[in-house]
């Protein structure tokens, strides 16, 4: 069923969309696997086209009907396009060059949490032990396709209401949050590839020698673990290229943090531990009361000791992402409230704690 209660299949449907029946749902795998297969999140399309922002092959390809997404929230179907003329004119438009990788992301967002759903499996794709790894071509070789998939909660078709004055500055507000998203999120993308990234939907015909579509899956809930979703070894290869990349500009960066007169009149002394504490706004209801009291009570005396230095971040949101990495990779203890930010924990070394109210 879906969320109005309309059937989507016949077999083994409850009668009404009842709290028990959402109940027996809850973080069980997508009703279109079939006998409880898992789907197919990533594949490997040899000589496909994006015509018109469909991913066109040709018929005798033997590939399946459609493409599936798998994201952190929940999987899609897209179509794949099988043509029987795509062979006429196919190896004279054919891209030998640059590997396509059409990737998708369940929001625009700036959420941190969502944003390593999408970047760690994506990074693990390009650089990780499977067959379709490009190494050394990436991010040289590669041309970035985003897909952005998410659910709209939404029924009616506003489009189709809309004046053509008024669609002409819808479309301009979305590419120009579309070219914020992109500088925003630069350090990331350059994981994946050198050039600036495209939407899927503007590509009106390009074809290419291979071309990747879709990231393993990476999930919150326990029983949509599987032998294709994502393990510790994609999360290092993630550690791995992000510190290859930008390890010394990252480091200069805690360097200045830890270091620096700015952010506390207690310098680290060599050796000491490193305490990070996120302090959230208060609007979200995650604050930590009365935060100098607990400083002056239980850090500042560690720090005068030289035991510790301490940094407290509460404009976390509105730094950028590289320095948000930079800190907590260098930081030796982590404490804070439940929330996006404490994703940033995947970077940090092993051995260091993490203190999670």
């Amino acid at each position: 069923m879906n969320r109005f209660g309309e059937r989507l299949e016949e077999s083994g449907c409850p009668e009404q969309l009842s709290d028990a029946a959402l109940g027996h749902l809850l973080w069980k795998p997508s009703p279109f696997q079939q006998s409880g297969a898992q789907v197919q999140c990533t594949i490997d399309l040899p000589e496909a086209c994006i015509l018109d922002g469909v991913i066109t092959v040709r018929s005798s390809s033997g590939l399946p009907e459609n493409l599936q997404t798998c994201s952190e929230t929940g999987r899609n179907r897209h179509q794949l396009k099988h043509s029987a003329t795509l062979g006429q004119w196919l190896d004279a438009e054919l891209d030998k060059q640059t590997v396509g990788f059409v990737l998708n992301l369940p929001e625009s967002g700036d959420n941190v949490w969502h944003n390593l759903h999408w970047i760690v499996p994506a990074t693990a794709r390009l650089y990780g032990k499977a067959k379709t790894s490009l190494g050394v071509r990436a991010p040289r070789d590669v041309l970035l396709i985003l897909l952005f998939d998410a659910y709209e909660f939404r029924e009616d078709d506003q489009q189709a209401n809309l004046t053509e004055e008024t669609a002409e500055l819808h479309q301009a507000l979305q590419k120009q949050h579309f070219e914020q998203w992109v500088v925003r999120h630069a350090p990331l993308l350059q994981l994946l590839t050198s050039s600036p990234p495209v939407l899927l939907h503007t590509l009106r015909r390009r074809c290419f020698q291979l071309l990747l579509w879709g990231h393993s899956e990476m999930r919150a809930d326990r029983e949509l673990r599987h032998n294709t979703a994502l393990g510790p070894d994609d999360v290092k290869t993630f550690q791995t290229a992000l510190t290859q990349l930008h390890g010394q500009e990252m480091d200069a960066m805690a360097a200045k943090f830890w270091n620096g007169a700015t952010s506390s009149r207690f310098p680290k002394p060599r050796g000491a531990v490193s305490v990070l504490i996120i302090q959230r706004a208060f609007a979200h209801g995650r604050a930590f009361l009365a935060w100098p009291n607990l400083t002056k009570a239980v850090l500042s005396p560690l720090a005068q000791e030289g035991h510790i230095a301490w940094r407290t971040l509460d404009d976390l949101e509105q730094r950028p992402l590289l320095q948000q990495a930079a800190f907590f990779r260098s930081a030796d203890v982590l404490v804070g409230a439940v929330g996006a930010a404490l994703g940033w924990m995947l970077l940090m070394l092993p051995g260091s704690q993490v203190l999670e109210w």
